[in-house]
């Protein structure tokens, strides 16, 4: 049920002081099929915004994951967001952007996003400044991980592996 993601991460938001989550099996709404409104599921809003207690976040066997809600939450360009300063960790295990079918999330992935959300929300004159300590700030924090391995077809891994 994509809808209890996006309903279960609300709700997280408003922990105050959890600083560990590990969460698997999740199935996030499919941004391409989604017409709620909702920023997250169109992956423009993060994932968890506004924990300054959160220390590590592990997300395990996840699909319809967009990229741009760990950027925007690793990332605080939003208006009104707060830094999640305590933030050690982000590691996605078998995370995929679509369906398992498709690739699994990379840290390039998340890369490529935060350079997006940074020339949407930053001035000329700094967003090159922000773009590079932000990049440096995902390399970091984030771990991409292949640990599944499938019989045939999608983003074939043998043994674990990170994910540049």
């Amino acid at each position: 049920m994509p809808e209890a993601a996006a309903q279960l991460f609300r709700a997280i938001s408003t922990w105050r002081h959890v600083a560990h989550i590990k969460l698997a099996n999740l199935s996030f709404p499919e941004e391409h099929a989604v017409d709620t409104g909702s920023r997250i599921a169109m992956g423009t809003a993060p994932l968890i915004s506004s924990l300054p207690s959160l220390r590590t976040l592990v997300l395990g066997q996840t699909v319809f994951l967009p990229p741009g809600v760990i950027a925007a939450m690793i990332c605080p360009l939003i208006p009104g967001q707060e830094a999640m300063n305590a933030l050690e960790l982000v590691h996605l295990v078998d995370a995929y952007r679509g369906s398992i079918w498709g690739p699994r999330i990379r840290r390039s992935d998340i890369e490529r996003a935060t350079s997006t959300l940074v020339r949407a929300h930053c001035l000329a004159e700094d967003a090159e400044y922000v773009e590079t300590e932000m990049i440096l700030r995902v390399r970091r924090i984030v771990r991409c991980e292949a640990l599944t391995e499938r019989l045939m077809g999608g983003d074939r891994v043998e043994g674990m592996a990170i994910l540049e």
